[in-house]
């Protein structure tokens, strides 16, 4: 039974993560945010959406992931360097802060 639900929800990721990315890069951002969101890998972008939009904290977002909080950490600080690159910005070496 547990397979089975970690295959369910993992197509239910799956399909709110198409759903969102295609969200992103339709919306109209003056900064180019959304479209350099929509661009993350994969887990970068779970961990960005459940963190900063949805507001889970580190420890939630690693229980929903199935991953430990230094990885969550980690995904988050990658991402953060990931967009800004993206958008033409620099940005410093400050770790993602502890919930």
């Amino acid at each position: 039974m547990s397979g089975e639900r970690d295959v369910t929800s993992e197509m239910a990721m799956q399909w709110f993560r198409e759903k969102f990315r295609d969200t992103l890069s339709r919306m109209d951002s003056s900064l180019g945010l959304y479209e350099a969101m929509a661009h993350l890998p994969e887990r970068q972008f779970d961990v960005v959406v459940l963190h900063h939009i949805l507001g889970y904290d580190t420890h939630h977002t690693a229980e929903v992931l199935g991953v430990n909080e230094v990885t969550v950490r980690s995904h988050l600080r990658h991402a953060k360097r990931r967009i800004a690159s993206h958008m033409g910005l620099f940005v410093d070496s400050d770790p993602v802060p502890y919930d």
